[in-house]
């Protein structure tokens, strides 16, 4: 099986590489001359942050850190752009926010990816943009609650990528880039769909270049003209008076490397250098595309608007002083360097606030408690689903929450004691969620705010070693989500 698994990406890779325009050696050669750099081969590594793009379903997803490691090929295209296919492995975690879906796709659980992105790069400078695709192919699933195999993943999956790269010429280059998952990853085969599922990631990490990328001395601006030794001092004799005597004699001066300075007095003659330096290169000791001549800081590598010096992160989040707009506080780039936005300050932030106006709890998705309800007031007879008059008027105090917040939905689940089987209280237990749910849909509550969900016997609030033990056991709670 592993050798079928990894025959693939091989042939995967193989194909990039033939439909991606290697260079022969002939057009190798011109393209070293036009661009001043060659074909690299580097290593790869990167931290990642992930969390499924839910569509069509109601599940939603913490985000995770993963990792990624590989090898990368660079095929320089022209002074501006390359080509870089890459083949990693990748481990991608998954969390859903609600962890009390028993039947949730990949709740708790890692998956292994053998991923092959192929990317454009435009270098502009000190930085380079990049955007391509991406092909991954499942390797492992390590999942905790469902057991979800790799076979109930889709054999292949696309996704379309995009980044940008500092110093992407030099041996050490930083890079970060999103991935934007094109395929549904749940290929479980469903008579009812949960949702669809899509992979998102935030990828940002380290390209070690280990071979080739250096730059190619530059061709002579006239070699043709150089194939025939030049006629130096040569002797022209005259006659006066019948005496042979020399005439002026006229000197060619040989510049080699086309730069204008006189292999004579060129330092570097095979190289085009600048009159300046004696013929030489003007020299980047740090390698960051800022001359010496012009970099503050020869010794250590920065953008050419930092003239040269590394940029500064005062709050060390990953976004540069120049750029962060709350340069004391560590924030995400979505917002600039700043922490995300809590309007009511409650600690949810208000992209997850159920009730961003005002202040609740965390664990009820940013909206109050539902006041005075009490989950063992909703009770049931041993055995039974039917719902109680003082469960009703438990109930109520829901309804009159739900009318209150309308941006709220909530999850009602039932519970049961453990006088019976997993057989009989598993079921029983989602019939007197779906009683709940029913009396809400009588009082004017939409269907679409109600989800429900049967735990048994697995979750007691109390002993069941007495009857009273027993009988709060048998109970529905209500939670926001």
């Amino acid at each position: 099986m592993s050798s079928v698994l990894f025959a693939r990406p091989t042939q995967l890779l193989f194909a990039t590489l033939l439909f991606s325009g290697i260079p022969t050696s002939e057009s190798r050669a011109q393209s070293e001359q036009k661009t001043g750099h060659t074909v690299s081969l580097g290593l790869v590594g990167a931290a990642q942050q992930s969390a499924f793009r839910v569509t069509d379903g109601n599940a939603t997803y913490q985000q995770r850190i993963g990792w990624a490691s590989g090898a990368s090929l660079t095929i320089p295209l022209g002074r501006f752009f390359s080509l870089e296919p890459q083949m990693q492995y990748s481990s991608i975690p998954s969390l859903q926010t609600d962890r009390q879906r028993p039947r949730a796709f990949l709740a708790d659980a890692t998956v292994n990816w053998l991923s092959a992105p192929i990317a454009l790069k435009v270098h502009l400078g000190p930085l380079a943009l990049t955007l391509g695709g991406q092909v991954d192919y499942p390797i492992a699933v390590v999942d905790s609650p469902n057991v979800i195999t790799k076979d109930q993943l889709p054999s292949i999956s696309y996704a379309a990528t995009g980044g940008v790269e500092l110093f992407p010429r030099s041996r050490v280059t930083l890079y970060g880039r999103y991935i934007y998952g094109l395929t549904n990853v749940d290929g479980r085969e469903l008579a009812t769909p949960t949702a669809m599922l899509y992979n998102q990631t935030i990828q940002a990490g380290l390209k070690l270049r280990l071979l080739g990328g250096k730059r190619a001395a530059p061709s002579a601006r006239s070699a043709s003209a150089n194939t025939e030794p030049p006629r130096a001092n040569a002797a022209r004799t005259t006659r006066r008076g019948g005496a042979a005597t020399p005439a002026r004699t006229a000197t060619v001066l040989v510049d080699g490397d086309g730069d204008k300075v006189a292999d004579a007095v060129d330092k570097c003659p095979t190289v085009f250098g600048a009159e300046r330096n004696a013929g030489c290169p003007s020299p980047d000791t740090d390698d960051d595309g800022v001359t010496d001549t012009y970099d503050k800081c020869p010794q250590t590598a920065g953008p050419l608007k930092n003239e040269g010096c590394p940029s500064v992160d005062s709050d060390k989040d990953g976004i540069t002083d120049a750029d962060d707009k709350c340069p004391t506080v560590i924030g995400t780039a979505q917002f600039a360097g700043c922490l995300p936005p809590d309007g009511d300050r409650d600690g949810v932030v208000d992209a997850e606030d159920r009730c961003p106006a005002v202040a609740g709890a965390s664990d009820m998705m940013g909206c109050p408690r539902i006041s005075t309800f009490t989950a063992s007031a909703v009770t049931f007879a041993r055995g039974r689903s039917t719902l109680t008059i003082d469960a009703r008027r438990e109930l109520d105090k829901v309804v009159e929450y739900l009318i209150a917040y309308p941006n709220v939905s909530v999850r009602i689940e039932g519970h049961t004691d453990n006088e019976s089987g997993d057989l009989f209280n598993n079921p029983l237990s989602e019939r007197r969620a779906s009683a709940a749910k029913a009396y809400l849909l009588t009082r004017g509550i939409a269907e679409t705010r109600l989800t429900t969900i049967g735990h048994g016997s697995a979750r007691p609030t109390i002993g069941n070693g007495t009857a009273e033990g027993r009988a709060r056991n048998r109970r529905v709670e209500v939670v926001v989500r």
